[in-house]
């Protein structure tokens, strides 16, 4: 299988996970906003420099030769016009400039679909109820304009280094409530990055959860009937009431996000199902 050049825009927690996946071809790169001086030897074959996108005299260091991209960094500013704005420039520059780029695939969030009860999926008629869902469906729109876009709305990202257990030994509270949470284990959406370059039919759209979402405090009991050394016997998990989301929505009990489009037209078979098999991963 021949995988192709690959640029990744924001080699963070995701972009390196992606750059794990495969022995990508030489000329791959991948940009962070600030480089260490040491580069991680988990970028693997993937060139790395610094990379300030929001800087318009920086957009020169982007390689010319062909590649295709994938954009994990958030929106950069934070009014929807000023942002649409700042991406059509950028997207103008790239055709005009860097033209063997033109395919991109966009790590966007399930947020954008409305607080509300129901269950939503990619072809779901919507407007987005927040400000950062807002912004995120701009830059969908926006970037469709000048390539040819992939877009994959992630659940919660977890896996290694981040995740829920780390907050529970910490002693941060805990959201309170039985509203689903929808998750997605870092591995399997750098997968499905790949599969979204390797597969000619991949739709334009995808939501990208696995198949068991569930109530961040229902997560969070499991963890520590597990007994895992790492989380201290006797630790005790600490609720917030009302705490939702990071957003501080308030929590709606019947908010569902469909993957069938990714199980049935990308024929997706998910290496971590569900947060069950996500946490062993990490913990054992």
């Amino acid at each position: 299988m021949i995988h192709p050049t690959i640029g990744i825009l924001g080699l963070g927690f995701l972009g390196q996970e992606i750059a794990r996946q495969v022995d990508w071809p030489e000329d791959s790169w991948g940009t962070k906003l600030r480089v260490p001086a040491v580069v991680p030897e988990e970028n693997g074959p993937l060139r790395l420099f610094s990379f300030d996108w929001q800087a318009k005299e920086q957009w020169e260091k982007l390689p010319s030769h062909p590649t295709a991209l994938v954009l994990t960094i958030p929106p950069i500013l934070s009014e929807v016009n000023k942002e649409s704005e700042r991406l059509k420039r950028w997207g103008d520059w790239m055709n005009r400039h860097r033209p063997q780029s033109e395919t991109l695939v966009y790590i966007s969030t399930t947020g954008v679909y409305p607080n509300q009860d129901g269950h939503w999926d990619e072809t779901s008629l919507f407007e987005s109820d927040n400000s950062r869902g807002l912004l995120r469906l701009a830059t969908e729109k926006t970037l469709a304009e000048f390539f040819n876009l992939k877009v994959l709305r992630a659940g919660g990202i977890y896996g290694e280094n981040r995740h829920i257990g780390q907050r529970i030994v910490s002693g941060k509270p805990i959201p309170e409530g039985n509203h689903p949470v929808h998750r997605i284990h870092v591995t399997d959406l750098a997968q499905i990055v790949r599969l979204s370059l390797l597969q000619d039919s991949f739709p334009a759209l995808i939501n990208a959860v696995d198949l068991e979402p569930a109530p961040t405090a229902t997560v969070a009991k499991w963890l520590l009937k597990q007994n895992y050394k790492e989380i201290p016997f006797g630790t005790q998990l600490t609720f917030k009431s009302g705490f939702a989301t990071r957003k501080n929505l308030p929590a709606v009990d019947n908010r569902f996000i469909s993957n069938r489009r990714l199980i049935e037209k990308c024929h997706y078979q998910f290496i971590y199902p569900t947060y069950k098999k996500g946490f062993r991963s990490i913990y054992t």
